[in-house]
């Protein structure tokens, strides 16, 4: 499994993550994983693979066997980065990849949410209670909001 790590207000990518599934033969398998995500993009390494076409080499920065995959530039998908094509994110959102059915796969801002960051969140316009010039950060629409393990 393949995890991206971006900053929630600035969307800077921070690394990612690979964690290896014990069984990949069974058709489902339950997995449970402690992420320890880094502070800072101190971590973030990246490598000299040529294969990248439209993309960078970027190491995985939790694994031991220092495996490596492409990290394609925006508009370009595919395991060296060669598959050209056409993002539908909203306009300020990062387009990362792209899904079987040709959907983008989009990383929306702050203020922003849904499938292709087109619609508005307006949460924060009304809340009034964030003291101490504090931030306030909308909810995570794409979070479950019943427990149910």
């Amino acid at each position: 499994i393949h995890i991206d790590i971006y900053e929630k207000i600035s969307l800077l990518y921070r690394g990612s993550l690979l964690v290896r599934l014990p069984f990949p033969f069974l058709p489902v398998e339950r997995i449970s994983v402690l992420l320890r995500i880094p502070y800072t993009n101190d971590n973030f390494q990246s490598c000299s693979d040529h294969n990248c076409m439209h993309g960078q080499c970027i190491r995985y920065f939790n694994d031991p066997d220092k495996t490596t995959f492409c990290r394609c530039h925006e508009g370009w998908s595919g395991r060296y980065c060669s598959v050209e094509h056409v993002c539908t994110c909203a306009s300020g959102s990062l387009c990362i990849g792209i899904l079987p059915n040709n959907q983008s796969i989009c990383v929306c801002p702050i203020d922003k949410w849904g499938s292709r960051c087109l619609l508005d969140d307006h949460i924060c316009q009304f809340n009034i209670s964030c003291q101490h010039e504090g931030l306030c950060i909308p909810f995570d629409r794409y979070s479950l909001t019943n427990k149910q393990f």
